[in-house]
């Protein structure tokens, strides 16, 4: 095997000549170390001379004798670790065949420390590598020869990317769900002209999510809010032949945004705790859902989740010349006591506000609408202060279109078709109600 070819480039052979010390050594100096090359004159004339005469006009004594030292540390190190390099030599055909060795940074030849950095400089570049050979008698760690730098892409199959597809999918679903909801809302507010109760508007998640998406796909977008909020970020950057691993930063207003993400599993539990706090839940859920993303967002920002990366690549002989099996290091990006953190957050934040909610309201009465087209969030959580006639519901059809009840006016007629029964109504409008009340729908059995 060949490990003693050198083709190093201008920069290496630059910063092997500051770390070998030439431009503070003597004109003699310089020279020695092209007496291993095969031509020492083109050697010295050609590039080594010239980079020595840049370094001594153009970089300061400070500079050079701080690069100095930092190799000393450097190469010390890397003479106690015995790496080296081993030739087979035959002086002639007739002669039996040596094993040479060759200790980098070897006091006895500091004439070779050049060319001992630039093997250096390609190991730490990853040109090179040293692997350990260990015998009955000893021990050897060589380096191999410069190989060229391949990238290979990661095997899909190896990866664990089922839930995470399927729960990108099931996301994006809600999303887009949710942004239909919301443009339609917006032309029914613009054809009603703004004659309709804004307060309904803010129950958007918690009220068309609920009927529109569903608990299930909720639930699933909650978990994947949580599990990502439980999750650090971590790149694998590629700069000046080095790879290494970095956290990107993330801005304040995002990390506050992306503790918003919680709220979801609120909504689901404010959801299924009406049946029992039903009056109460307009005077808890809106703040519950406040005080967990205010805890979230603090958490997050205090005490980011934080990864946890070792490179340390082990090696081991799977069957003798047909397989290495290797262990490159270990990558943890996740927490799991995050993630449980988060839920109990979730679910003390619910459970006080609630508890304080039916402290305060104790002698709350029940509520005045009835109607069985009503969702139990629509029902619990729409303001109808101004909009009861008769003992009955006049809805606006931006506020019926988040309960599921898509409307339209035909004539003295209303027809409605309700996305949870899946059936079309008509029904006629109340002309003998206000002015402000005929546009709208009454919910009647």
């Amino acid at each position: 095997m060949r490990v003693s070819a050198l083709w190093p480039s201008n920069d290496v052979l630059f910063v092997a000549s500051l770390a070998a010390g030439l431009p503070q050594a003597n004109a003699s100096a310089v020279i020695t170390p092209c007496h291993h090359t095969v031509n020492p004159v083109e050697c010295n004339r050609g590039y080594l001379g010239q980079l020595v005469s840049f370094s001594k006009h153009y970089l300061g004594l400070k500079e050079k004798d701080a690069i100095l030292k930092l190799a000393s540390h450097a190469s010390s190190d890397v003479f106690a670790m015995q790496v080296s390099f081993l030739q087979y030599v035959r002086e002639s055909t007739n002669d039996p065949l040596q094993i040479l060795q060759y200790v980098f940074f070897d006091p006895v030849d500091p004439t070779f420390y050049l060319w001992s950095w630039v093997y250096m400089f390609e190991w730490a570049t990853g040109y090179r590598e040293v692997v350990s050979f260990e015998g009955d008698v000893g021990q050897m760690r060589l380096i191999t020869e410069d190989t060229l730098i391949s990238s290979q892409g990661v095997e899909v199959h190896e990866l664990r990317t089922t839930f995470a597809m399927y729960a990108c999918s099931g996301v994006q679903y809600v999303t887009a769900i949710m942004l239909g909801v919301a443009s339609l809302t917006v032309f029914y507010t613009l054809v009603s002209r703004g004659r309709l109760e804004g307060m309904n508007l803010f129950e958007l998640n918690r009220v068309a999510g609920i009927v529109w998406v569903g608990r299930p796909l909720l639930l699933l977008r909650g978990v994947t809010a949580l599990c990502l909020l439980s999750t650090a970020t971590l790149e694998l950057d590629f700069q000046h032949h080095v790879s290494y691993f970095s956290v990107p930063p993330l801005p304040w207003y995002k990390t506050i945004l992306g503790a918003s993400e919680a709220t979801w599993l609120v909504y689901i539990l404010n959801d299924l705790s009406m049946v029992w706090t039903k009056e109460f839940t307009m005077y808890y859920a809106t703040s519950s859902c406040l005080l967990v993303w205010l805890f979230v967002a603090i958490l997050t920002l205090v005490q980011p989740v934080a990864h946890d990366a070792s490179v340390t690549p082990q090696c081991q002989f799977d069957q003798m010349d047909f397989q290495l099996v290797c262990h490159s290091g270990v990558i943890r990006i996740g927490q799991f006591s995050r993630l449980i953190c988060l839920l109990a957050i979730i679910g003390i934040t619910n459970v006080a506000c609630c508890a304080m909610a039916y402290w305060v309201k104790r002698d709350l009465g029940p509520t005045k609408t009835h109607s069985l087209f009503l969702s139990s969030g629509a029902k619990y959580l729409f303001d109808t202060t101004n909009w009861i006639y008769n003992g009955a519901y006049y809805i606006d059809p931006a506020s019926a279109l988040l309960n599921g009840l898509i409307s339209w006016h035909w004539g003295p007629s209303t027809f409605m078709m309700d996305i949870k029964l899946w059936r079309i109504f008509c029904m006629d409008k109340d002309l003998d109600a206000p002015l402000r009340l005929q546009a709208r729908i009454i919910l009647v059995e």
